[in-house]
């Protein structure tokens, strides 16, 4: 009973780090915009293969290419909280209060924004998270 008790508080803890997931109705096709919210060339298509996020890219018109298929350090993993919190911050102050899920890996994140107030109200971003820096980029689902 003890060690049942002990798994529960375990898992209730670790659930807590850990932001709403991103679920199979995020997978499809997405471009990247700039900063002033034009489309660039760089399209990205999410899918899952089983339980695990994969990515594939490609310049736009061109061919899918994979990108992280679910190895090494661009395995992509649901995030952390805490490290939600700390993208949402390079965010303008009206995305604040909405709720993200995200994956990401040691490059970058891609995380559904779900607005707090009106449902079926949904967003994308993108954070470039190389060299310390975090970077935040709309995206576009395509498909």
């Amino acid at each position: 009973m003890k060690k049942s008790l002990t798994a529960l508080l375990a898992l209730t803890a670790a659930a807590q780090l850990a932001a709403a997931p991103l679920t199979a109705a995020d997978q499809g096709d997405y471009v990247l915009l700039d900063q002033n919210e034009n489309p660039t060339p760089m399209q990205m298509q999410f899918a899952l293969n089983g339980k695990q996020w994969i990515m594939n890219g490609r310049e736009a018109g061109g061919q899918w290419q994979p990108v992280c298929q679910g190895t090494g350090e661009c395995r992509l993993v649901t995030s952390a909280k805490g490290d939600v919190e700390k993208w949402k911050k390079h965010l303008p102050a009206s995305w604040q209060p909405h709720h993200f899920g995200c994956i990401n890996n040691t490059a970058f994140a891609f995380c559904r924004v779900d607005h707090a107030t009106e449902a079926g109200r949904t967003g994308y971003w993108w954070f470039a998270l190389t060299d310390g820096n975090i970077v935040p980029l709309p995206v576009n689902r395509i498909k």
